[in-house]
């Protein structure tokens, strides 16, 4: 595993995901991929809560659609969908605070959603 990848979560951890874990997953690039299978895994087993922002969710949709093409994109935000991930809608005190953040560190805007 490179040096990116945390260790699995121990029980009753919570993840906040960007689009880049799925994107690779979807690509079956490795080693995300196996990674994030083991992610999906936890979530089903509950030894995980896995969130991701709308921000990030309309990121991999239209990653999708640059990636591959429209129909694919909605074939793959169905799987996205159903996977045990929960979409949390940010609020506008969370846009401001992914400004701020935004301001102060390299990255996508998108990205700083996952860390409000």
């Amino acid at each position: 595993m490179n040096g990116n990848l945390v260790p699995f979560p121990s029980a009753d951890k919570t993840l906040i995901l960007d689009s880049w874990p799925i994107m690779e997953w979807l690509k079956a690039r490795e080693p995300t991929a196996t990674y994030f299978d083991s992610l999906i895994d936890g979530a089903r087993a509950g030894r995980v809560r896995l969130l991701m922002s709308t921000i990030n969710f309309g990121e991999v949709y239209y990653s999708c659609w640059n990636w591959w093409d429209e129909a694919r994109a909605e074939q793959l935000a169905a799987v996205v969908k159903a996977l045990p991930v929960e979409i949390i809608h940010p609020t506008a005190d969370d846009a401001f605070l992914a400004a701020r953040i935004k301001g102060y560190y390299k990255g996508a805007y998108g990205d700083a959603f996952g860390r409000c």
